[in-house]
């Protein structure tokens, strides 16, 4: 199954504001996947990844995150052969650039 990013980031959010206590300073409250998102981006972006690659494992890819998604979107076997993989996604092969394998 693909997800989509957006999709997969919900899921992300959701899983954030299950996992962690929503944050309360005087009246206001704030959802932990919001006090993520908004004060350390870096480490929301780095999370996201990760949940991803946990999506991966089971099966559940993400368009533009996992590379099993983005293979299957381009038909690029990245398990072949490398200079055909290459080549079929645009690219030149390595002796097209001058570069020999030993």
């Amino acid at each position: 199954m693909i997800l989509s990013e957006y999709e997969a980031f919900q899921l992300y959010d959701q899983m954030l504001n299950e996992v962690y206590p929503e944050l309360s300073i005087g009246h206001s409250t704030f959802l932990p996947s919001t006090v993520l998102k908004e004060l350390d981006p870096i480490a929301y972006r780095v999370g996201f990844s990760e949940y991803a690659d946990s999506l991966a494992e089971d099966g559940e890819f993400v368009e533009g995150w996992t590379d099993e998604a983005q293979d299957e979107n381009f038909g690029v076997d990245m398990d072949g052969d490398h200079d055909s993989a290459m080549a079929s996604a645009g690219f030149g092969t390595d002796e097209d650039y001058g570069f020999t394998h030993d």
